[in-house]
């Protein structure tokens, strides 16, 4: 009789035990699935950030300047006299635009002197036709205006959209160090990563 009782007991246990199994190996599947969909939304962001480096580093190497994707040019945001309209670190798209086309309350992009590398992003609040067309600009967080108007021959476009906090990413992306933080060294851990695969599948 007690014999029959400890089968009995030990048939329970072992019936029980395969569902507990189950449910273990149920949830450590659903772990692997949430960690491999984590896994390729990264690797994609990844990829998609090292194209976007490599296009514009190779295009500023080529062009000798400012990388320009259909005919916009791209700048980063240094300061902040034109904030809240956009901050320090935003990365601003520049569309070529000829000088008549400018009008009162259009952000511009401009040479503060002409020929120089010095870049100025401000809001047109006054247009003057007299001596030449010129523009007079000012910052939103500014309480003046600029000194000079700016000359049409400095003008290099009107500013067309913003992404905050994008733009020094993108500007270290493009030196040597981010070069080798964000391209060389992503595509060897992801080389490796693609050959540990291929080989534990074989």
């Amino acid at each position: 009789m007690i014999g029959r009782t400890l089968q009995l007991f030990k048939t329970g246990l072992g019936r029980k035990a395969p569902t507990s199994t189950c449910e273990e190996r149920r949830r450590e599947t659903r772990l692997r699935c949430a960690l491999r969909t984590a896994g390729n939304v990264v690797f994609a962001l990844l990829l998609l950030l090292m194209a976007t480096a490599a296009f514009l580093l190779i295009q500023s190497r080529c062009t000798g300047g400012v990388s320009t994707v259909f005919g916009y040019r791209f700048y980063v945001v240094l300061s902040g006299s034109m904030s809240p309209t956009f901050d320090t670190g935003s990365l601003i798209a520049v569309r070529q635009t000829g000088p008549e086309a400018i009008a009162l309350g259009d952000v511009i992009t401009f040479r503060s002197v002409h020929g120089s590398e010095k870049i100025t992003t401000h809001r047109v609040v006054g247009i003057e036709q007299g001596d030449g067309l010129k523009f007079i600009t000012r910052g939103d967080a500014c309480k003046v205006n600029d000194p000079n108007p700016t000359p049409a021959k400095n003008l290099i476009g009107r500013v067309c959209g913003a992404v905050p906090f994008i733009g020094y990413p993108l500007g270290f992306i493009s030196t040597r160090p981010g070069l080798i933080i964000f391209v060389f060294i992503p595509s060897i851990l992801i080389s490796l990563s693609e050959l540990y695969h291929l080989w534990g599948r074989n």
